[in-house]
């Protein structure tokens, strides 16, 4: 069972005037980066000689600290480059305010009926997945605290709170946090700003959250200090090695540069935990899409389409056990402990 709720494809839905990037690129540094395949000019000529602009900014990989990518896919205007030194995916130029985007993306998810995407989110097969997640932590309660950072509607703290965790919440998306704060203790900002003394909290979640921060090892830090030693870290994101990624490129619902601005796989997700200071204690994948779930055809073909479509979920099912074993699953979870 999935623990994300079920929104429609957001490229499917996006308005008209919606915030989508130009070619307006800011490069932060004094020299151009050097792309070493031919293939890559047109990245070259966007970074190099575009006008400057204050909304965009240029980054280097927040991994290794390189500058060294070489283009892995364009879309919506979103470039992905792959770092050629230690292969994490990662968009650049990207927006600057970008996380002031999830506010629109709300708007956009919902169709301005949050209360409606409330009913979806506690829906009771999603609930019992949350449940059943939220006590499997319990064997590292010690303090009693546990916290959702990204936190949503604050449905996965509903289902802590049922099975006896003192939970917490941290969303920066204020429609949600609307919601979500009339029932639970929940921190409108960010982790950095957040009033959590140190070594608070038994387990930290991050479920599909560190794909979209300016900086995943920033993140990664702060929640370092607010774990107790011996703690829990888990994180729920796409897998960028996975089949359905070697079968959709950027078809894949989880390519969108105006969000989803890192992409990782098992070894650099590992690789990030390991360098801020975390053990690996446990990591799986799982799920397979064989065809996109973008809805973009034409009325005659939508018969058959769902007839396909059909056919490929019932494939999917299959796969999913093959994939699971061969750690080539879409969704990627980690758990990682904060050593003693």
């Amino acid at each position: 069972m999935s623990d994300e709720i079920q929104y429609p494809d957001v490229h499917d839905t996006l308005p008209s005037n919606y915030d989508l990037p130009t070619q307006n690129y800011d490069i932060h540094s004094n020299t151009t980066p050097t792309w070493r395949c031919p293939e890559n000019e047109m990245l070259n000529s966007a970074l190099g000689t575009s006008p400057r602009s204050p909304r965009w900014e240029h980054v280097a990989c927040d991994l290794c600290g390189k500058d060294d990518p070489t283009l892995w896919l364009k879309k919506d205007c979103f470039y992905y480059v792959r770092c050629l030194r230690c292969g994490l995916v990662y968009v650049t130029p990207r927006l600057r305010d970008h996380l002031l985007q999830q506010d629109k993306y709300y708007q956009v998810v919902t169709g301005g009926n949050l209360e409606a995407a409330v009913e979806r989110d506690r829906n009771p097969c999603r609930m019992k997945s949350l449940i059943q997640m939220a006590r499997s932590h319990l064997t590292y309660k010690r303090i009693g605290a546990l916290l959702d950072v990204g936190c949503g509607f604050g449905t996965f703290l509903e289902a802590a709170k049922s099975v006896g965790w003192k939970a917490c919440g941290l969303e920066v998306a204020s429609a949600p946090v609307s919601i979500a704060a009339r029932y639970h203790d929940v921190f409108h900002g960010y982790l950095s700003d957040a009033p959590y003394e140190p070594n608070s909290f038994d387990v930290v979640r991050l479920n599909n959250v560190i794909e979209h921060v300016p900086s995943p090892r920033a993140l990664l830090q702060n929640i370092r200090r607010v774990i107790r030693p011996g703690g829990l870290l888990y994180i729920s994101t796409p897998n960028v090695d996975s089949c359905s990624v070697a079968l959709q490129g950027a078809r894949w619902k989880y390519v969108g540069g105006q969000g989803h601005i890192y992409l990782m796989g098992l070894k650099t997700l590992r690789r990030l935990l390991e360098t801020e200071g975390f053990e690996v204690v446990r990591l799986s994948t799982r799920g397979i899409q064989l065809t996109p779930k973008d809805r973009n055809l034409e009325t005659l073909l939508l018969f058959l389409w769902k007839l396909s479509e059909r056919v490929a979920e019932c494939s999917e099912r299959v796969l999913d056990v093959a994939v699971r074993i061969a750690l080539r699953g879409h969704r990627l979870r980690v758990w990682a402990e904060k050593p003693v």
